[in-house]
């Protein structure tokens, strides 16, 4: 089931959309996903819908709509509606506490809510695209359901074999204590970097959206301070 809610996201529809908790118990208990749509420029020449994923995993993406107009060329958005969903447990779609949501939170789950999200928009066929790990939820529902598909992009794919850090991953093992200890030192201040001459940092600043960019080119004084603030303090 999909409810219109009445966020303020303004030119953009939200909404929130129940799904089985369980796929395996899908008459069981459900679980709230949170989509949000900016619907076609030209409704009277609509073709249907496509999904969008930011990636992540853990990204939300309900608001990238908002910005579909920086990877969405005009004469698509004209004839399409474009849809971001915020992941169960992730955004507008997370639960206080949790709960039982932690024990069905996957790929594979966020693949079959994206095709309730399918049906719900009436769509006979999906259209996807999907970022980063986006590409691994896309690949995914292809695999799942291949002839729901209609046209698929994947942009910078995640390797779904990718094992070769193994133990040497700074995470590996019992990961919940190393993380812990890693987030209480950086609350004391924040961590040296001996260097930025590597591809990641760069790449970062360079893949932010031009609007995100004057807040970037503020922030490097704050880094070295250790007075960083979020970027939404700034709104």
């Amino acid at each position: 089931m999909v409810r219109r809610t009445e966020e303020d996201l303004t030119g953009f529809d939200c909404a929130a959309a129940d799904v089985p908790l369980d796929y395996d118990r899908p008459s069981g208990a459900t679980t709230t996903i949170a989509p949000g749509r900016r619907p076609a420029d030209d409704p009277a020449r609509r073709i249907g819908t496509i999904f969008v994923n930011p990636g992540g995993p853990g990204g939300a993406g309900r608001g990238l709509v908002t910005a579909a107009d920086q990877f969405v060329p005009p004469e698509v958005r004209a004839r399409f509606d474009i849809v971001g969903f915020d992941p169960r447990g992730i955004g507008a779609g997370c639960v206080r506490d949790a709960g039982p949501v932690l024990e069905h939170m996957s790929t594979l789950t966020v693949a079959k809510d994206l095709d309730q999200l399918r049906k719900a928009v009436g769509d006979r066929e999906i259209n996807y695209i999907g970022f980063s790990y986006g590409t691994m939820v896309g690949a995914t529902y292809a695999n799942l359901f291949p002839e729901n598909v209609r046209a698929l992009v994947i942009d910078g794919n995640v390797d779904p074999e990718c094992d070769k850090a193994g133990a040497r991953c700074a995470f590996s093992g019992n990961a919940r204590p190393k993380f812990d200890a890693l987030r209480d030192r950086l609350r004391q201040g924040p961590a040296d970097v001996s260097d930025l001459g590597g591809g990641s940092a760069p790449s970062t600043l360079i893949g932010c959206l031009p609007g995100d960019r004057p807040v970037v080119r503020a922030r490097p004084p704050d880094v070295r301070r250790g007075g960083l603030r979020q970027p939404a303090e700034d709104q």
